[in-house]
């Protein structure tokens, strides 16, 4: 027997890069009259690497190149590049919502959250040369994806060794 959907209507906005005049992608902004607030637990135990947050009611997923999040009346979904594009994948995304939904009773909800190191912590131990070795033209940005696990230590060949176990420890990898 199937259960009354959580999500029945949205209103899609697209929304342009307040920084990008003229951009040639946008953001899509579902917003939505029910409250999904009861699922986010539910869907951070099934979308692999989402970033969940309970206290602000927000859970973050990155998948096929795009940064979804879900608040409690709302579905982001951004890069995209036309609206009928917006409107297929948030519709995709608000089917996964309401498969989920209805699946609650067999999966176990998880109030995790990832728990990101603090970027400055992170690139205080970096060298701060900006030679481009690891790849990234800056140290930051080297940071930026370290913290995220995009990149890795052992891409800075002049991290030093008492920096590299720091660094280890801080993003939680092994050596």
């Amino acid at each position: 027997m199937k259960t009354q959907q959580l999500i029945s209507s949205y209103d899609l906005e697209l929304i342009a890069p307040a920084c990008v005049p003229g951009a040639a992608t946008w953001s899509a902004k579902a917003r939505l009259q029910d409250d999904i607030t009861e699922v986010l637990p539910y869907l951070n135990a099934e979308l692999k690497g989402a970033d969940y947050n309970h206290d602000a009611k927000v859970l973050i997923w990155k998948a096929n190149g795009r940064k979804c999040a879900f608040r409690p009346h709302e579905i982001d979904a951004a890069p995209v590049e036309v609206r009928e594009e917006a409107h297929k994948i948030i519709d995709e995304l608000i089917d996964r919502v309401n498969d989920v939904w209805e699946r609650r009773q067999d999966v176990k909800p998880d109030l995790k959250q990832i728990k990101l190191p603090a970027l400055m912590a992170v690139y205080k131990l970096l060298p701060k040369t900006n030679c481009g070795k690891c790849g990234y033209p800056a140290c930051m940005g080297y940071a930026a994806d370290l913290r995220l696990g995009k990149a890795k230590p052992s891409q800075c060949p002049d991290l030093s060794e008492e920096n590299l176990k720091h660094l280890l420890a801080l993003i939680g990898e092994s050596a």
